[in-house]
């Protein structure tokens, strides 16, 4: 009995204990004794955490190569708007062109003196209201109906 290739098998997932029984023709009890006594639970719950943080890196460096091509393309179309900007003369295309520029904007993540004033206020608020929380009094009223001779009891 290969214990190596059962343990394996478990901690790469996708099947029980029960299956594996089946297929090894096994006791559920030794099984059973044999994981508990080595944590295979515990191996396969790392290596399900392991694989899960390769996950999220992979994700996470893909959208991070994602929002530098953007942020590479909207610097080129900010190239190409500043070098025709002077010779653009109709109402139709300095508006396109300011939208674009409004879109540049928002993809590079500038923001105006009161886009950041109306931040902190909002952010002022909320602390405010946090602290008006955390210093509200909190009662409890408890009302005896009976005498105290029935408590006494």
């Amino acid at each position: 009995m290969d214990w190596n290739e059962i343990k394996t098998e478990y901690i790469a997932g996708g099947t029980s204990y029960r299956k594996l029984c089946e297929k090894y023709e096994v006791s559920l009890t030794t099984l059973q004794r044999i994981a508990k006594k080595e944590k295979w639970t515990a191996l396969r719950q790392q290596a399900d955490d392991k694989a899960n943080t390769k996950i999220v890196d992979a994700i996470s460096k893909k959208q991070a190569k994602t929002s530098e091509k953007i942020i590479a393309v909207a610097d080129k179309l900010l190239d190409k708007i500043d070098s025709i900007i002077d010779t653009v003369n109709d109402t139709q295309s300095l508006k396109q062109l300011t939208s674009a520029i409004k879109d540049i904007k928002d993809i590079k993540g500038f923001k105006s003196k009161a886009d950041i004033r109306e931040q902190e206020a909002r952010i002022k608020k909320l602390e405010a209201e946090v602290n008006k929380d955390d210093n509200a009094v909190n009662e409890i009223s408890v009302v005896f109906t009976a005498g105290s001779e029935e408590w006494n009891e």
